[in-house]
């Protein structure tokens, strides 16, 4: 089934969240490579920035699943190195930390490069958030809650599935939708790349709605899911975005 799909090559075999999630990084990394010199941006200047970016989302989505998962870390702490075995990375902190990562990069070779740095990336970031997403069905992680009495209006939206666990239900589709649309999101930020940190924003909008309608466990600030308030807060960061890179700039004499 493609559901649980495995490679298996000899005696290695690589599971199926781990192939879906590389074959939408290898494809935004391709798109990436290929057009970095048509946008102005050096290929050797490029590698930095993506090492720099990939290694802030990797070490700060790593930290949020921990502190999600705190009380397991305190007793076993050598496992938040072992990430692969043991759970995972807390997505929307991996963003965040790339996009730490980002702002350290740009302030450390002088500033100015936001705007051409993010319409290079929107694209491949939100393919590889799809592939994540598309992983996530595969392992059973950010499941959607058990809808036993949805409403008629919403039983498009249901699915048997597995939580991580593998316990199979009636779950709302969290994942697909999550997929959908950030392949959407990476279709638009393609096609009309000058509105990039919008469809971004876009996105955030939508994966703050999706979490309430997933059972995974999350930090709660109040009554609010953690994730939710960082979905909110990346989609107003994105919108600020916009805002700046289509505000006409000003020249030397004040005249736009």
């Amino acid at each position: 089934m493609l559901y649980f799909l495995r490679m298996n090559i000899g005696s290695w075999s690589i599971p199926g969240y781990t192939l879906r999630i590389s074959c939408a990084a290898l494809a935004g990394l391709l798109w990436v490579w290929m057009m970095a010199p048509r946008r102005g941006y050096p290929r050797a200047q490029l590698l930095g920035a993506l090492w720099a970016i990939t290694g802030g989302a990797l070490l700060v989505g790593r930290g949020g699943y921990a502190l999600t998962n705190a009380a397991y870390f305190a007793q076993r702490p050598l496992d938040f190195f072992r990430w692969r075995q043991v759970g995972g990375l807390a997505g929307l902190a991996a963003w965040l930390g790339g996009l730490i990562a980002a702002w350290l990069w740009i302030h450390w070779r002088g500033g100015g490069e936001w705007e051409e740095l993010l319409r290079l990336l929107a694209p491949a970031v939100l393919l590889v958030t799809a592939g994540v997403w598309w992983g996530c069905a595969a392992a059973g992680c950010a499941w959607g809650r058990e809808a036993l009495s949805a409403p008629a209006w919403l039983q498009w939206a249901i699915v048997e599935a597995p939580d991580l666990y593998q316990t199979s239900a009636p779950r709302y589709a969290v994942q697909l939708a999550g997929a959908s649309g950030a392949l959407c999101g990476a279709g638009l930020a393609l096609l009309l790349n000058h509105y990039s940190a919008a469809w971004l924003a876009l996105y955030m909008g939508g994966a703050a709605l999706l979490t309430s309608f997933q059972a995974n466990p999350v930090s709660l600030v109040g009554q609010y899911r953690l994730d939710f308030l960082l979905a909110l807060a990346l989609m107003l960061f994105f919108l600020y975005l916009q805002v700046r890179m289509v505000k006409p700039k000003s020249t030397a004499n004040g005249r736009p």
